[in-house]
């Protein structure tokens, strides 16, 4: 009826209150304070769980009566650390060389 839609005349009709300053930074109730991030870090860098997924460490842990925090947790914390890969210790294989055949004369190398 006024040529525009419904959501620009509510819009115009209740315009927002300016924001007033920087926002403060939110913090949920359940995160993590920084010591027990280390402590989370530490378990799953120890020797015991080194080689192991963090699933698989939640789960360990879980089995001993111990909960330290959710598996979804312990994958971002060890994103933000960069150790999110492959954490089993991989095997390194020496370069090997292609082999090769030489003749100093005729009729020693047949192939």
């Amino acid at each position: 009826m006024f040529g525009k839609s419904r959501a620009t005349v509510h819009r115009h009709r209740n315009p927002r209150s300016p924001v007033q300053g920087p926002r403060r930074p939110f913090h949920h109730p359940a995160e993590l304070s920084d010591d027990e991030r280390e402590q989370v870090l530490a378990v799953l860098d120890s020797p015991r769980f080194a080689d192991k997924s963090p699933g698989q460490v939640w789960a360990i842990l879980l089995d001993e009566g111990v909960y330290l925090c959710s598996q979804a947790t312990m994958y971002r914390l060890l994103r933000e650390r960069g150790q999110n890969g492959e954490r089993r210790a991989q095997a390194v294989r020496p370069p090997t060389s292609k082999p090769e055949l030489e003749a100093d004369r005729p009729n020693l190398v047949w192939s």
